[in-house]
């Protein structure tokens, strides 16, 4: 199976998206601009994936918190010189990844 982008792919195409900007304030202003995208939007919508393959609004929303727990984990990690800071959470392939 052919992975549609590399990890390193990946990094740019997200990182493209703050260029520019102060990523401390991109991070703190993201939640209420999230809360602002789905405000008024019936909870069976976020829920309904576009299609089979493609996450639901409520799916990404659950793995940007997952994510949020787990990056705050490891900075704590890094901050206490942890060995464990240095653990991989990427995917060999980014295609591969299935929702929770």
């Amino acid at each position: 199976m052919k992975c549609p982008e590399t990890v390193e792919q990946y990094t740019q195409r997200i990182m493209a998206n703050a260029e520019g900007q102060d990523p401390i304030k991109v991070q703190s202003t993201t939640p209420k601009k999230l809360a602002r995208l789905i405000k008024g939007i019936p909870p069976a919508q976020l829920r309904k994936r576009p299609a089979p393959e493609k996450w639901s609004v409520a799916e990404i929303l659950a793995h940007l918190a997952d994510v949020e727990i787990a990056v705050g984990w490891r900075m704590r990690s890094i901050l206490r010189k942890s060995r464990h800071a240095r653990s991989s959470l990427r995917p060999k392939c980014l295609g591969d990844r299935r929702p929770l």
